[in-house]
């Protein structure tokens, strides 16, 4: 009886393994084809087209105003790391070849 119990259970685990396995196969066809992503891209076209005409207007300003002017602070650091940055380029073509 027990013997009877363990093939059932047996061909029954094996059933539920190639039934897992076939329909993970057919899934990752199906999600891999081009139908699935013409069909995802259609929803989600569909989605954004709903909500970006209403947002553009918002986000996009009908003039810019005038540029910020930069602190002395700012300038300087920015004229150092420009000047790092030139001793770096110098150093790297030709410095570092002469040592």
């Amino acid at each position: 009886m027990l013997n009877k119990i363990s093939s059932i259970l047996s061909i029954l685990s094996f059933v539920i393994s190639l039934t897992t396995i076939g329909a993970g196969y057919a899934t990752y066809k199906w999600v891999s084809s081009p139908q699935f992503e013409a069909m995802m891209i259609e929803k989600i076209m569909t989605s954004v087209d709903k909500i970006l005409p209403k947002q553009i207007d918002k986000k996009i300003p009908k003039i810019t105003g005038p540029m910020v002017e930069m602190s002395n602070d700012t300038e300087r650091f920015l004229n150092y790391i420009e000047q790092k940055n030139k001793e770096y380029i110098e150093w790297e073509t030709k410095g570092k070849w002469e040592q």
